[in-house]
């Protein structure tokens, strides 16, 4: 069924993120629209990619950038009759600090849990999220994480919350990121690392900071061999 008859509306996430499957997924449908005119396709992605997308779908394309809930359904304007809608989040729920650093470091690792360690001394509620670039830096800051929770607990100076360390990536097993999302137990205050979670527009409950390393790793296509790595 190359022309998706069973299928009145596609929904593309994600597309900010460059894959290759994304890209080869918008160049079909963009040709199965040169036929079904009726096919609406929702392409989800952030304001800076928006541009680009609208040039590549030109006339066929609408535009809708909604500020709207984390969570709510939204809805596609009955005054739009084109083929694609593209829609982006804005602003977030509530205010929010942002705070930098001053010069970089070497470790920026390190330097997350530190910056999480210092959250958890100042005894403000709230979990914490560290946004990593892949799986060893976040079992990396997990296992510092968990050595310098038993020496508080040892010190008694960790404060009323104990320290709960968790990594959460792609590598873990279904089971093993489902716990990581589980409700934190009472008298404690979970640190989340996690790679690429960000991107993926999944809610963690109960975050209130985020440690954010601004590193990511990007895949690369070597167009001689055809091959991405």
């Amino acid at each position: 069924d190359p022309l998706l008859s069973n299928y009145s509306v596609v929904v593309v996430a994600e597309t900010h993120q460059r894959t290759i499957s994304t890209d080869l997924l918008l160049g079909v449908l963009k040709k199965v629209q040169r036929v079904r005119q009726d096919l609406r396709v929702v392409i989800l992605t952030t304001p800076a990619t928006a541009p680009g997308l609208l040039s590549y779908f030109a006339a066929r394309t609408t535009v809708a950038l909604k500020q709207q809930p984390a969570g709510s359904a939204g809805s596609i304007s009955p005054a739009s009759q084109q083929p694609a809608i593209l829609s982006a989040m804005l602003h977030p729920l509530h205010p929010v600090q942002v705070h930098y650093l001053e010069d970089p470091v070497s470790d920026y690792v390190k330097r997350a849990v530190d910056t999480a360690l210092g959250i958890h001394r100042e005894g403000t509620p709230g979990d914490v999220l560290l946004l990593l670039p892949g799986h060893r830096e976040c079992n990396a800051a997990v296992s510092m994480l968990a050595a310098e929770a038993k020496a508080l607990k040892a010190r008694r100076g960790g404060g009323a919350l104990q320290l709960l360390p968790v990594a959460l990536h792609a590598g873990l097993s279904a089971a093993n990121q489902a716990a990581a999302l589980q409700p934190t137990p009472r008298g404690h205050r979970k640190v989340l690392a996690a790679a690429a979670t960000g991107e993926t527009g999944l809610a963690v409950e109960g975050v209130v900071f985020v440690v954010d390393s601004m590193f990511e790793v990007l895949p690369v296509l070597d167009p001689g061999t055809g091959l991405e790595a």
